[in-house]
């Protein structure tokens, strides 16, 4: 007797996969166990949800179409992925999909939205609590992908996805900094080497005339091994000054003078990890972003903030931090140190200072924001030097040319 002929499965037919991660599982929130019955029809206006949890050797995929019950988890690498939405695509239905920011980058962003996806990258969170699987994962991103697209913004927290420009732009001050990181654990590594044969390393032993001093009292064995050390600490220094010149070349070529404190490798680094400074809408959002907003224990007239909640960029963190300590050397009027003046005292204890500098840095990151998108002028900040381009330096050139007369 012959049987029924099966359908076709996989990621070249819009049927679930004959892969399924396992058997349907209650959702993290409870409820009903997901139930792969008929496959709704897919056809011109379809809606379909996409929650996808990517590896390097597969995707984990759940489906939901038209608000139905989500599909049973699929199976997939990114070849078979991109097939299987562009024949949804093709037949008509409109594709929205989200994945977990990482190590991955935006590469299937991009490829997803070149094939008519209307794809988000997110955030990521402990989805399920205490139980992780990949499955359980792609059906709560597909669920909260379902609650965006219907107006819940608090569903999802969205990453700005930033251009090939913009990202080549942070990659390479973020370039620089692992150079930096890597000539400073040659540096302890070669110290740590010496210490075993109970010298001590002076700072900056690596360089050329110390290392020259310091080789001259070791024996044989030390001074080839704590050579190398030395070698590789040299090569990433010369590599790191070659991109840190770069970047201040760059920086000093788009802005002929910056406030005193935030010098053109500061701004540049800035100005990269920020992608753009119009992203922002308001300060709070500006503020947000930084993570140096204080935590907070609130109910009813109670109210306790604890430490800055470090929720934001940490490179972002570290650099205004350190500009504010700069300004406190070369820009003393700047109006943040008059609302937090322990910053300019310095019987002040140190962790009264510490606080006061996160809180001093958050405010120079909403200035910096109004600064760049012109909403105010260093003026008002109670910085001397002025912040403008080079189009603005050349003007004023010409104006003092036009003023001079002629000889």
């Amino acid at each position: 007797m012959v049987g029924k002929p099966q359908p076709k499965m996989g990621a070249d037919s819009q049927e679930p996969s004959a892969k399924p991660l396992a058997q349907p599982q209650p959702s993290c929130g409870g409820g009903q166990l997901v139930r792969a019955g008929k496959n709704p029809d897919i056809g011109p206006g379809t809606l379909v949800m996409l929650g996808l949890d990517v590896h390097l050797k597969q995707i984990a995929v759940v489906r939901q179409i038209d608000h139905s019950m989500p599909q049973p988890a699929q199976r997939m690498d990114q070849t078979e992925l991109l097939t299987w939405v562009g024949k949804m695509i093709h037949a008509g239905a409109k594709v929205f999909s989200c994945y977990e920011a990482g190590c991955f980058g935006y590469v299937l962003h991009r490829l997803l939205t070149e094939a008519g996806v209307e794809n988000l990258v997110v955030a990521p969170e402990a989805w399920c609590g205490a139980v992780k699987t990949d499955k359980r994962d792609a059906r709560e991103l597909c669920l909260r992908r379902e609650r965006y697209h219907a107006g819940n913004r608090r569903a999802l927290c969205v990453v700005r996805v930033p251009t090939v420009e913009e990202e080549a732009a942070r990659s390479a001050g973020r370039q620089r900094e692992r150079l930096l990181k890597e000539r400073m654990r040659a540096e302890k590594r070669g110290a740590s080497l010496l210490l075993l044969t109970g010298i001590k390393a002076p700072k900056g032993w690596w360089r050329p005339a110390a290392w020259k001093k310091l080789s001259a009292k070791l024996s044989e064995r030390p001074r080839r091994e704590a050579g190398l050390w030395q070698e590789q600490a040299l090569q990433y220094e010369t590599l790191q000054s070659a991109a840190k010149k770069e970047l201040e070349k760059e920086s000093a070529a788009a802005h002929a003078s910056l406030p005193g404190g935030v010098g053109h490798l500061t701004w540049r680094l800035l100005s990269g990890e920020i992608l753009s400074w119009e992203r922002f809408k308001n300060r709070q959002e500006v503020a947000s972003y930084t993570g140096l907003c204080p935590r907070e224990n609130s109910s009813g007239e109670h109210r306790k903030t604890g430490p800055i909640n470090r929720q934001g960029n940490p490179r972002v963190r570290t650099l205004l931090i350190e500009a504010v300590w700069r300004l406190a050397r070369y820009e003393k009027d700047w109006r943040g140190f008059k609302k937090f003046p322990a910053l300019l005292d310095k019987s002040t204890g140190s962790r009264r200072r510490r606080k006061a500098v996160a809180a001093a840095a958050r405010l120079l990151a909403i200035d910096l924001w109004r600064l760049a998108t012109g909403q105010t002028t260093t003026a008002k900040l109670g910085l001397s030097r002025e912040f403008r381009g080079p189009e603005a330096s050349g003007r004023a050139a010409a104006s003092v040319t036009e003023r001079v007369p002629p000889a």
